[in-house]
């Protein structure tokens, strides 16, 4: 895609003077060759994320150091690619290259893939030499625990027991609890080791290996070496041999049987024995991944009262899961409330509090809001349970209990995120506009009232452009998209940590999907510098599906305004070569097809869901075919994107012939026809934009409300429209 389909002709202006500056951070020298392609050549192809060039690499004359000349990283980068393109040759070429002789910190990383590669192939003399000598020339190295983790492997895979229990103490001193804590595999490896030599305490390590140790797939590993080893687990009672049995059915998956197992040996354990240990914690999990049952969660009560403090607390909390799950609320209710009262940990109040919200939720409007009215006082992470103030305001709506919503909105709950705020207020001042609740006093006033507040909690959003539009503030709220004098491209951080270097490179390389395991992960550290830097080079790159991820992600962490650049990034016009004359064809409201195909797809043609859908428009391939059939397309292709273009805005053409509305298209657009006539039948009398509230799909309602926002968008951006005309549309408002 060019850049005009993302900026506006002032962005583009500005752009113009600083395109330079952003090109791929690489070395310029005229005249070189890599990999059989000119500098120039290369850089494009990566910028297009096509390695089809790896595949015609010679094995026979493997490229050497000069390949690291390139750019730093290059080895590891390109390592990686012909991973991902099965050329494993290559990829040990590449990495041997960087970890010797490339730079920090990407021959850290080279490190630790070629070592895991060589491990997992069953080289492991080679793993031992290259480790050993990386240790030696980077002692200091952030990643030498990595190293000498592989290294401990290896010899453990040759069954060099005495040198892998060496290595474990030299680099790893401490017990069973210690390594655990490093990595289970540690410990796994320490246990084995013992055992096979039969050293004095081998037996010790073994049982603190199963009872300690979160059931795994370690567990599985190391009872199946058991079994072959009759003499060794001969020396286990059967007591303790059914226990092992029991952790690794469940580190296999088995929870039913695991289940079954805990049931038979729980009641012979004493209470003191399961202190301290990862048995009760495996016994819920099987629990709940088998068959649920109150003789389960009664074993769980029964050693809680032998248990003080967070620990009785937290087999309680166990035992009310598992009422839960069997359906029985009652108990489960009485048993978390009494977690609840004895412990002091936030992570373990906050799940009771949850679960306790669930419950009420689950027996209806009224015990959901009482639960709400309860519990909520001590709620400390608001934004843990958005899902269920959404749920309860539905309930309320869909059961028509507005006498209640009224009340609730008349003291709003402290601990409800903005969003659902925002959403209280707009749906109570539409209740009281539309006399569907009596309104005491100044009506009028009470109505604006709620309107305000909802624009003041989301003033970018859904409810805050109605709101907006009921006030005929219109102007004020579309001031944040139209006012916003474009800037430069955000700036290249001066200063990068570890994460954030590996990202960028990942980016210089074309290596997308990479990049956006880190820009996505929260652990990493990654700042709100970054994240509008990569936004901006991926949206320049004609990449709009990541742009858009990237800053959706930037926006998550930060409150200051946008700038029109960024939102247009936001909101891109991608694929208007098909996407116009689609709409055209069918007579669709432009700017909203693009909000749809932005909601379904974020532009990203090749995105499939779980479901099956596929494409840009997210069609099923049955609708697909049926669609091909209407048109007299013959053969079609789903994922070419001007064909799925082009049936999306048929079925939607199709839809809003039969379902009069835009809601209640989108509704059928979302949740199929059928759910859509449902809603019409049983709300249709209803304000449309009531009834979307009352939809009992929370997935469609936000559907329906994302497509209206950024319609909204699309028409201040690049169309000259806004809320008002976006308001008639889906409201005639």
């Amino acid at each position: 895609m060019q850049t005009s389909a993302f900026l506006s002709q002032t962005s583009k202006l500005i752009l113009a003077a600083v395109i330079s500056l952003f090109t791929l951070s690489f070395p310029q020298c005229k005249g070189e060759t890599f990999l059989g392609l000119s500098r120039g050549e290369l850089e494009r192809k990566l910028t297009a994320g096509d390695y089809s060039f790896l595949d015609k690499v010679d094995v026979s004359a493997p490229p050497g150091a000069e390949i690291l000349s390139f750019a730093p990283g290059a080895g590891y980068c390109f390592g990686l690619a012909a991973r991902e393109r099965g050329r494993i040759d290559l990829f040990v070429r590449f990495l041997e290259l960087e970890m010797k002789s490339g730079a920090a910190p990407y021959r850290h990383w080279a490190a630790g893939d070629l070592l895991t590669h060589l491990n997992d192939s069953g080289h492991y003399e080679k793993t031992e030499a290259l480790a050993e000598s990386y240790l030696e020339k980077n002692p200091d190295s952030p990643f030498r625990n990595r190293v000498r983790f592989l290294l401990v492997e290896s010899f453990y895979w040759r069954k060099d027991d005495r040198e892998t229990l060496a290595r474990i103490e030299k680099y790893f001193p401490g017990g069973g609890a210690a390594l655990a804590a490093i990595d289970p595999e540690l410990f796994l490896f320490k246990a084995v080791a013992s055992c096979r030599l039969g050293l004095p305490d081998w037996e010790t390590i073994v049982r603190n290996f199963f009872r300690t140790v979160r059931a795994s797939a370690l567990h599985v590993r190391f009872h199946t070496f058991l079994a072959q080893e009759k003499e060794k687990l001969a020396a286990f009672t059967p007591f303790e041999r059914d226990v092992f049995e029991a952790v690794s059915l469940e580190g296999d998956g088995r929870h039913r049987e695991a289940a079954a197992r805990f049931e038979r040996l729980l009641p012979h354990l004493a209470p003191a024995a399961l202190s301290g240990t990862a048995l009760a914690a495996d016994f819920t999990s099987a629990a709940l991944g088998g068959s649920p049952s109150g003789r389960q969660a009664f074993l769980l009560i029964a050693f809680s009262k032998k248990a003080a403090g967070e620990e009785k607390a937290s087999l309680l909390e166990a035992a009310g899961r598992i009422y839960l799950a069997a359906g029985d609320y009652g108990r489960s209710r009485s048993t978390q409330e009494a977690a609840l009262a004895l412990s002091a940990d936030p992570q373990l109040v906050k799940r009771v509090l949850y679960r306790l919200i669930r419950i009420g939720l689950n027996r209806g409007a009224e015990a959901g809001l009482a639960a709400v009215r309860t519990w909520g006082p001590r709620i400390a992470f608001p934004d843990y349970y958005a899902d269920e103030a959404d749920e309860l305001l539905n309930l309320l709506m869909r059961e028509r209990k507005y006498r209640l919503l009224l009340s609730l909105a008349e003291s709003p709950p402290s601990w409800f995120p903005p969003g659902e705020k925002a959403s209280l207020a707009y749906i109570t001042a539409r209740l009281l506009a539309e006399n569907l609740v009596p309104g005491g006093g100044d009506k009028a006033a009470a109505i604006s009232s709620f309107f305000r507040a909802a624009r003041a909690d989301s003033p970018r959003g859904y409810y805050g452009f109605l709101a907006a539009h009921f006030l005929n503030e219109q102007s004020k709220a579309e001031a944040a998209f139209t006012k916003n004098a474009p800037v430069n491209p955000s700036p290249r951080p001066k200063a990068m940590n570890d994460a954030e270097l590996l990202a960028d490179r990942y980016l210089d390389f074309g290596l997308y999907r990479r990049a956006f395991s880190i820009i996505g992960d929260g652990a990493s550290g990654v700042t709100t510098q970054c994240l509008a830097w990569w936004a901006d080079r991926l949206a320049r790159r004609g990449r709009p599906y990541e742009a858009i991820q990237t800053l959706s992600v930037f926006l998550a962490r930060e409150t200051a305004p946008l700038s029109r650049a960024q939102i247009e990034i936001l909101y891109p016009r991608a694929f208007a070569a098909i996407i116009t004359p689609a709409a055209a064809e069918f007579g669709l409201d432009e700017r909203l097809f693009f909000s749809l195909v932005r909601q379904e797809s974020a532009f990203h043609s090749g995105i499939a869901s779980q479901a099956g859908a596929v494409g840009l428009t997210q069609l099923m391939p049955d609708t697909g075919a049926w669609i091909a059939s209407q048109l007299k397309a013959g053969a079609f292709d789903l994922a070419e994107p001007a064909t799925n273009v082009r049936f999306g805005a048929y079925y939607l053409s199709f839809l809003r012939a039969r379902l009069d509305s835009v809601p209640y298209v989108l509704a059928g657009y979302n949740a199929g026809p059928n759910a859509a006539r449902r809603w019409k039948l049983t709300y249709g009398r209803l304000p449309d934009d009531l009834a979307v509230e009352s939809f009992d799909y929370a997935e469609t309602r936000d559907f329906i409300k994302s497509i209206f926002s950024g319609r909204v968008v699309y028409g201040l951006l690049y169309g000259n429209a806004g809320i008002k005309e976006t308001a008639r549309l889906f409201y005639n408002f």
